[in-house]
């Protein structure tokens, strides 16, 4: 029993530990990992335990056994270090880029990472009204190349752009 307090006490300090040391980015999201596994594992038990304990105050007031089997606790296990950073939505995002993504994978990317909350839908129907007053670079480098030509086959000395 001592052996287990002096666990627990451990594991409480490596959780309330402040880890203002200078570290490496690698040792930070490492340590960041580490910390919040242990929350999760908290969480998970502390669910687990006031589970227990419902289901033991629900025997004492009498209900039915089918009752207290429904009785369940779930602790929120979503921590800040789940959430993705810049360095992974700019991976998610030149996947999509080189094609090897779908961009839906990017918008849920995005959705898990906080940065919004709108639904597909929602961000095609607002890329398509900022996209309704320009064209694609594409096809002004093409309108470029046509304004050249014809000025070429017109007789006019055109200046070329590159």
């Amino acid at each position: 029993m001592l052996r287990d307090e002096q666990r627990m006490v451990m594991l409480g300090a490596q959780v309330v530990m402040d880890k203002a040391a200078s570290q490496t980015a690698t040792g930070a999201v490492i340590e960041s990992n580490a910390s919040s596994s242990q929350l999760k594992r908290l969480a998970h038990n502390t669910g687990m335990g006031l589970t227990q304990n419902f289901k033991w105050c629900a025997m004492m007031k009498g209900v039915s056994q089918t009752e207290i089997d429904k009785i369940f606790v779930h602790m929120n296990t979503k921590f800040s270090t789940d959430e993705l950073d810049a360095t992974d939505l700019q991976a998610v995002f030149a996947g999509v880029q080189g094609s090897y993504l779908p961009i839906e994978v990017y918008r849920e990317a995005v959705r898990k990472a906080g940065v919004t909350d709108k639904t597909d839908e929602e961000m095609d129907e607002l890329l398509q009204g900022e996209m309704d007053g320009g064209e694609s670079q594409a096809l002004a480098e093409l309108r470029v190349m046509v304004d050249q030509l014809a000025a070429k086959i017109n007789g006019g000395d055109i200046e070329d752009g590159e």
